[in-house]
């Protein structure tokens, strides 16, 4: 019904409306219809917050959960979508949250750890883009879950190499940070003369 390609069945998924998405899945809309980049209402569901602030998404999952295996067109799934919007986003811990307790319910821990180390396009599971936001919530949770933190992308990188590589950042610009600081108070204190910061001290 637009240009990418959504079904009525996405939209309504997107705002997360209740009534019209048991009315349209009651009459056969199939909850496999995918949008021009290959998402399912599943995953535009998990997109937007229309669903949080609802609280609709456990029932949508439930109607819709034999499609969580399911990926779009770049090979991601509904956990990429959820985690590339990161754990500071209430909506995206809510979700991922429900699609991992309620996924236990029918699937066999294999086919959980399938999907959490499903790799896209660029061979990226959705641990590698927990750790590539630095998303030390949504890392260790996937991790708890079944997540491999061992697996190289496309590039070579796991997901530890990627979060370490953030960690010895963070360190670096902490240590940054603390120099900063110790020179400031030693300025305050006149251990250093503020000549020490001009390039060109004035006689």
């Amino acid at each position: 019904i637009d240009p990418e390609l959504h079904t009525a069945f996405h939209w309504a998924c997107s705002m997360g409306t209740l009534p019209i998405i048991e009315a349209l899945y009651q009459v056969g809309t199939s909850p496999r219809s995918i949008n021009s980049s290959g998402q399912t209402p599943l995953m535009r569901s998990a997109m937007f917050h229309n669903s949080y602030t609802r609280r609709t998404f456990p029932k949508i999952f439930q109607l819709l959960q034999e499609t969580v295996f399911d990926v779009d067109s770049d090979l991601q799934t509904v956990i990429h979508h959820i985690v590339k919007r990161k754990s500071s986003t209430p909506s995206a811990v809510y979700y991922l949250d429900i699609v991992l307790s309620k996924i236990k319910d029918f699937a066999s821990q294999h086919r959980i750890e399938l999907l959490l180390n499903a790799g896209d396009n660029n061979g990226d599971t959705a641990l590698h883009i927990a750790a590539k936001n630095g998303d030390r919530s949504f890392f260790n949770t996937l991790l708890s879950n079944g997540a491999l933190s061992t697996v190289p992308n496309k590039e070579g990188l796991t997901p530890n190499e990627i979060m370490n590589q953030h960690y010895e950042e963070e360190f670096k610009n902490q240590k940054n940070i603390s120099n900063v600081n110790e020179r400031a108070f030693a300025m305050a204190d006149g251990l250093i003369s503020t000549s020490d910061y001009n390039m060109y001290p004035s006689t």
